[in-house]
């Protein structure tokens, strides 16, 4: 199958000249973020980097500028099965985020500074280990959306974003002084469960 074709068949709406499918699925990665590392969504949030507009060649290309051709020709393959989501590059930027999470939070205070560095991870991308880290978080994700459905039936608080992040293995944020807020999720999240076209 060719770009194109996939293109024609999956991801049309990338192209619309109003941009409303790109605005979707960054709104949708947006609130991803918000949901799995709400530290720093509230870092993306205080840089005026929340638009994402740093992923938009990430996600419009499937990442086809990011990796040398062979790993592009593997990512898509993977993104092509549709085998965990229709919608899979979005954990595979949410991934790539996460391996540079530490750098971002640390040292990018301004939105230049955030687009200037991850337009300069191309060609520096591990594809292996990115690919691992975005199955983690979709499971994860998964699991999340069926804690929360599952808390629901049961009428129980749902999860914390504290919780969410511990579960990640990063430690809670913040210190636990801090009020737990029940986490709700977006109901055009659950669409990233969607699988096979």
């Amino acid at each position: 199958m060719s770009f194109r074709a996939y293109l024609d068949d999956s991801k049309k709406q990338n192209f619309l000249r109003d941009q409303s499918g790109m605005k979707k699925q960054l709104s949708a990665l947006q609130q991803l973020i918000g949901i799995m590392d709400p530290e720093l969504y509230k870092h993306l949030e205080k840089t005026d980097a929340l638009n994402l507009f740093f992923c938009f060649r990430w996600v419009l290309i499937a990442f086809k500028r990011e990796f040398p051709f062979n790993d592009v020709l593997r990512l898509w393959e993977v993104l092509w099965s549709d085998y965990y989501s229709n919608d899979f590059v979005l954990f595979v930027a949410l991934a790539v985020l996460e391996s540079h999470r530490d750098m971002i939070l640390r040292y990018l205070v301004e939105f230049d500074e955030i687009l200037k560095y991850c337009n300069e991870l191309s060609m520096t991308i591990e594809l292996d280990t990115t690919l691992a880290q975005a199955e983690v978080l979709f499971l994860s994700f998964s699991q999340l959306v069926a804690d929360i459905d599952r808390r629901k039936a049961e009428d129980l608080p749902t999860p914390s974003t504290n919780e969410v992040r511990h579960r990640h293995g990063q430690g809670k944020i913040g210190n636990s002084a801090t009020p737990t807020i029940n986490m709700t999720l977006p109901e055009n999240l659950r669409e990233l469960l969607n699988a096979g076209r």
